[in-house]
């Protein structure tokens, strides 16, 4: 056996790539710190590919039967895309840090994923369609001035409204939704965040799936020690 190296379109800068994976197209993945490259020509030409978390290391990868890529990191959760890499979902909300350290997915279509805390099993099954995670957005380019939750909208809504969030620093994050009981009903975001915008899709269902009843419920940010409240009405 021979063995010869592939360079092209891969940053030098650091030649250490610790994650490799591939999709069902057969398309190849290599994960670094800085971020993941993909090649459609058996490793020849690399494409870098941009990601939410983009200075932060790779640690694993999962893909599912539809080709879709699952990438853990060491201290960022993990993120999801059904592109190509073209678009970016942060689906890491319920991972408790330190971060992600291996992932595979099983013959159901769950995703598990070791980590420094433990061993995670996904509420839903991803390699099954429709698989719609709860998606957290980055929106806008610029640093807001001041922490803030915005009101839902649309409010009332059915069956899904968006809430938005802005941190003007890199903040742990945990934007959650109760009921008029005070119970929890579902974790939209969890995590460390840059400083920016973002905004999240509730479809009112709760952490197993399940849809929930109409009525009012809040939902609260918690960015360090920023606290905020709001309201919002499920009428179906």
């Amino acid at each position: 056996m021979t063995w010869h190296v592939l360079e092209t379109g891969l940053r030098q800068s650091s030649k250490h790539f610790p994650v490799l994976g591939v999709n069902t197209n057969g398309d190849i993945y290599a994960g670094r710190n800085g971020g993941i490259y993909r090649s459609a020509d058996h490793g020849e030409t690399w494409m870098h590919i941009p990601m939410v978390h983009p200075l932060h290391g790779v640690t694993s990868m999962a893909f599912t039967e539809a080709g879709e890529v699952f990438v853990g990191f060491g201290d960022k959760g993990v993120q999801y895309s059904r592109d190509d890499g073209e678009t970016w979902i942060d689906v890491g909300s319920g991972l408790a840090l330190p971060g992600v350290l291996s992932m595979t997915i099983n013959a159901d279509g769950y995703l598990f994923a070791g980590s420094g805390d433990g061993v995670y099993r996904s509420q839903e099954a991803v390699d099954q369609e429709p698989f719609t995670p709860t998606a957290v957005e980055a929106i806008g380019e610029g640093v807001p001035e001041a922490f803030t939750l915005s009101q839902n909208y649309p409010n009332p809504f059915n069956p899904a409204t968006a809430i938005t969030f802005h941190l003007p620093t890199e903040s742990p994050v945990a934007l959650t939704v109760f009921d008029a009981l005070g119970r929890v009903v579902q974790v939209l975001a969890e995590g460390r965040y840059p400083a920016g915008s973002y905004r999240v899709q509730w479809g009112g269902r709760d952490a197993a799936g399940q849809p929930v009843a109409s009525g009012v419920y809040l939902y609260r940010l918690q960015a360090g020690s920023f606290v905020q409240s709001q309201t919002m009405v499920l009428a179906k």
